[in-house]
């Protein structure tokens, strides 16, 4: 829990640029939007895919594969 209360602030304020070390990281935003972030050194991968009427996303293509909604 407390590492969700951090990162909504650190989105929350507007400082996710400032953030160092690896990360992937998904929020909906107050409009309802869909937001997905990555270091900037692009250590942590972030995968997605349009699966029918959704949108997958995982931290490799193995685990994107396994939800068993994207075709090979």
């Amino acid at each position: 829990v407390q590492g969700r209360e951090r990162w909504s602030e650190i989105i929350a304020g507007g400082h996710l640029a400032e953030v160092r070390g690896a990360f992937v990281v998904a929020w909906v935003d107050g409009a309802g939007r869909l937001n997905l972030a990555r270091d900037g050194v692009g250590e942590r991968t972030l995968v997605y895919a349009q699966a029918e009427d959704s949108l997958c996303f995982a931290s490799s293509l193995r685990d994107l594969l396994a939800l068993g909604r994207v075709p090979r």
